[in-house]
């Protein structure tokens, strides 16, 4: 990708960060306009691009961002560290890592609670 395209990509995302919410009043804006219009200026710019999930996360947490400082600053330390790279022409490889976002052994005590319950049901 051409440098000039990912300094393009850092300037927005700086703007995004430079206008997230701060307070419960400016979500429904984030959620309903900013949201889905920078979605849609990275399909048409860049369609081929898949950014850090850092970025899907920055976008979709503004709630949590409003209600936990710890949590905005780390999130803003994320983009700020992915603005530098993209400045200096570095694109980080998207996480195409595909797991499972639960625990296992959360999930298997889930399931089994599941089955005792099933069994417990049919068996009256």
């Amino acid at each position: 990708m051409h440098r000039d395209n990912l300094r393009e990509i850092a300037d927005e995302l700086r703007r995004l960060r430079a206008i997230s919410p701060t307070g419960k009043a400016d979500l429904k804006f984030w959620y309903a306009t900013t949201v889905p219009a920078f979605n849609a200026w990275m399909h048409e710019r860049f369609p081929d691009v898949r950014l850090p999930k850092v970025v899907m996360f920055y976008l979709h947490d503004a709630d949590v961002r409003v209600r936990d400082a710890g949590y905005r600053t780390t999130q803003e330390e994320a983009i700020d560290a992915l603005i530098d790279g993209l400045e200096k022409g570095r694109l980080l490889e998207a996480d195409t890592h595909s797991g499972c976002a639960l625990p296992l052994g959360k999930l298997g005590a889930g399931a089994l609670l599941v089955l005792v319950a099933l069994w417990w049901l049919l068996s009256r």
